[in-house]
């Protein structure tokens, strides 16, 4: 059964084909991944400060002041001008320091941004110039951000889940709205709340080491994975809990292998589960005919 997808602009209608068990796949058209490229690096490049400044200052922990515009040093509170902000071009430009106070500027940033834009730039050629670019573009942006600072600090910021999650709902019901498709608003909601359901039984009620961080974010996870089909919430969360198993165990064996061969014992490692539960998405959302 074919699907028409409606793209912008309307001359470009990459064809959308449904599974028997619900999923869309993405445009293949080659002008459709061409837009979908461009739209994907223009997105990404605006947003790459806004990222990297939330990875400088994330904004769950309560002694870090809220975001706001202008940007400013973290160390001398000086304002940065807008040539500042262009994403890699300003860190080389000035040397990896301050302006103002010649203080140097985390690799962090800079790592943040090219990553950004180029995971934007694969959305865009994935999904292609249709409907559901913004959502996926929304789980680009949510993703590295998580993989930057739950990689760091093990928390992931509330105050940048639930605002992704609630503009990741208003795409979807948009892109559902524009295709038509009653079945997709049924599956996002649907999917939202089962993975968040899920994980917050294990985080409450087995001792998995997972934290409530990792609850909140499946909620969005779920939603986007609900968009391509059911097996797809399933499939994209148990991926998520294998990269973590496998990424997991090597950095404990890692951390407790001593030189001489043995293994240590009594050792806590603290594993951050969020950026394998976004790569498990981002897999079977980009990728959705891997579900069959």
């Amino acid at each position: 059964m074919e699907s028409s997808i409606h793209t912008f602009p309307v001359i470009f209608r990459p064809q959308c084909q449904e599974n028997l068990n619900g999923s869309q796949e993405v445009g293949s058209s080659a002008v459709s991944g061409a837009w979908g490229i461009g739209a994907g690096l223009l997105v990404g490049f605006v947003a790459a400060p806004v990222a990297s400044m939330m990875v400088a200052r994330p904004p769950l922990l309560d002694a870090v002041e809220p975001l706001r515009l202008p940007f400013r040093c973290d160390h001398c509170g000086a304002a940065l001008r807008t040539l500042d902000a262009v994403p890699v071009v300003s860190y080389l430009r000035r040397g990896g320091r301050c302006r103002s106070c010649a203080s140097r500027i985390a690799m962090q940033q800079p790592v943040t941004e090219v990553l950004l834009i180029a995971i934007s730039a694969v959305i865009g050629w994935r999904v292609g110039w249709t409907s559901a670019l913004p959502a996926h573009l929304i789980l680009g942006f949510v993703a590295v951000t998580v993989v930057m600072i739950d990689f760091r600090l093990h928390k992931i910021p509330t105050k940048l889940v639930y605002p992704a999650a609630v503009l990741m709902l208003m795409a979807l019901l948009a892109a559902a709205a524009i295709d038509g498709d009653t079945q997709a608003i049924i599956r996002v909601v649907v999917g939202g709340l089962a993975a968040s359901a899920f994980l917050w039984f294990l985080v409450l009620g087995v001792p998995t080491g997972m934290g409530q961080g990792d609850a909140r974010l499946s909620l969005l996870l779920g939603m986007i994975l609900g968009w391509h089909g059911w097996r797809h919430i399933y499939l994209g969360l148990v991926a998520g809990f294998v990269f973590g198993s496998v990424f997991g165990l090597g950095v404990i064996v890692a951390k407790r292998l001593r030189p001489n061969g043995t293994i240590r014992d009594g050792l806590k490692t603290q594993i951050a589960f969020g950026p394998y539960l976004c790569a498990g998405a981002l897999l079977f959302s980009l990728w959705p005919s891997l579900a069959g």
